[in-house]
């Protein structure tokens, strides 16, 4: 199990990291991760993932998500009923090819938050070249770091990591608990 505590400027995970069960908006303020097996802190900004704000966004969660994963596309059609959270999606292109060339044409694009809905939520293909430096090698080091073998997987703020799309109800159940950690 994973142990997070979430403070404003960051978010500390401490924990040694289990298997996902299945296969494979910029924040200045950064994002530190260690494993209680491992005597070093990787940090993370948090500037790597598009950030989601819904209402006052006061709750916050990460999100590995690949651009292709219907249960990516589910989970973000039930985070449209989630309320009061930040959302940070790292893009995590494993599935396809096809993959990395629409998280690149996602982060290339003017807005990147709206571009990722539209993909996401409408199957509106998005149109930026993809050509602008972006983040997804990092992405990619920070997943194997954390062991993310599968799309989509969640981390909430009190540490508990989940694997799959989840109904809206359990979302707000971890959510309303990391809040009271």
């Amino acid at each position: 199990m994973v142990k997070t505590f979430l403070s404003l400027a960051s978010v500390l995970i401490l924990a040694t990291l289990s298997e996902p069960c299945c296969p494979a908006d910029m924040d200045p303020a950064p994002m530190a991760i260690a494993s209680s097996t491992e005597t070093t802190t990787v940090d993370v900004p948090l500037e790597l993932a598009l950030k989601e704000v819904r209402g006052e966004g006061k709750r916050r969660m990460i999100v590995f998500e690949d651009p292709n994963c219907p249960y990516c596309k589910h989970l973000d059609m039930t985070l449209e009923r989630v309320d009061n959270v930040t959302v940070y999606v790292f893009l995590y292109p494993v599935l396809t090819p096809d993959s990395v060339m629409k998280a690149k044409s996602i982060w290339c694009s003017t807005d990147r938050a709206v571009a990722w809905r539209e993909w996401m939520l409408d199957g509106k293909a998005p149109t930026a070249a993809g050509t602008c430096a972006t983040p997804i090698a990092r992405v990619l080091e920070l997943g194997k770091r954390l062991r993310v073998s599968g799309t989509p997987t969640i981390f909430f703020a009190d540490g508990r990591r989940v694997s799959g799309a989840i109904p809206a109800d359990e979302i707000e159940r971890y959510l309303t608990e990391a809040d009271k950690q």
